[in-house]
């Protein structure tokens, strides 16, 4: 009899450690399922940041309305025109911030009022009302207004010669 109780006893031993390993093993699952959804959850959350921050208006699903009850345009995520700035680099690199972005070219001009200033500024106030909307008017005046036909870089390019203690990195960036 000794011998068949100790081996009942060693079989319900045996069944506790079979228990306790299972409970162990799906502890682990319940775990990783929960990182699992742990980083799901993060990931959505991150999308839905970034989703945000590309929407108009920093993600205000309604856009602020100005008097005229037009949507006022977000201006942040573009380069602003300093007076000190070149005007042709300006608009090249609006253009391809404005792509970037997918902002359709008949709204350029919505954004152009918010990010100019001087001169850019006075060109821009000199178009005739039927042609302020237009962007691509807008940037032939602009090379009207600063002198940036072809023949002024041809020009330039042409006329242009290194100066004495100057590098030929400054000298490149004059032309």
């Amino acid at each position: 009899m000794d011998l068949e109780a100790q081996r009942e006893c060693e079989k319900v031993h045996l069944e506790l450690k079979r228990m306790e390993v299972e409970a162990e093993c799906l502890e682990r699952e319940k775990t990783a399922q929960r990182e699992v959804e742990r980083q799901e959850a993060e990931a959505k959350c991150k999308h839905e940041l970034e989703v945000l921050c590309l929407r108009p208006n920093g993600g205000d699903v309604s856009p602020l309305q100005v008097p005229g009850g037009h949507p006022k345009p977000n201006t942040s995520a573009f380069s602003h025109y300093r007076v000190t700035d070149n005007p042709d680099v300006f608009l090249s690199i609006f253009e391809k911030q404005a792509q970037q972005w997918k902002v359709p070219e008949e709204e350029f001009m919505m954004h152009m009022d918010a990010l100019v200033e001087g001169n850019m500024a006075l060109v821009l106030n000199n178009l005739p009302m039927e042609q302020a909307g237009d962007y691509q008017t807008f940037k032939e005046a602009v090379q009207l207004g600063f002198h940036l036909g072809p023949e002024v870089f041809h020009n330039r390019f042409c006329t242009t010669v290194p100066q004495t203690g100057k590098s030929m990195h400054e000298f490149a960036s004059l032309i």
